[in-house]
């Protein structure tokens, strides 16, 4: 079965923003997880249940797994140097 995935208006404007090598080699990763969200080094963030982190070279993509309705929600895409920084 395959997985939605769900952007949020602030990654769908980092994105954006990106230069275009970056922004198609995170866009390929979002793409996988249409197949497979827990593919690559993914690890749990500890204390919220259901938040795992991708890395994907100095980049992280923190996201929430709705298990039930095969939705996965990407909350946050960064730098690992100022992914950590903010609330999640």
């Amino acid at each position: 079965m395959t997985w939605e995935v769900r952007l949020s208006k602030d990654v769908a404007r980092y994105l954006s923003r990106l230069e275009e090598k970056r922004r198609k080699m995170l866009r390929r990763v979002l793409e996988d997880f249409r197949e497979n969200p827990f593919v690559g080094d993914v690890k749990p963030i500890k204390g919220r249940s259901g938040t795992y982190r991708r890395r994907i070279g100095s980049y992280r993509i923190i996201y929430s797994v709705d298990y039930e309705a095969h939705i996965v929600k990407v909350l946050k895409v960064g730098t690992r140097g100022d992914i950590y920084k903010s609330d999640i």
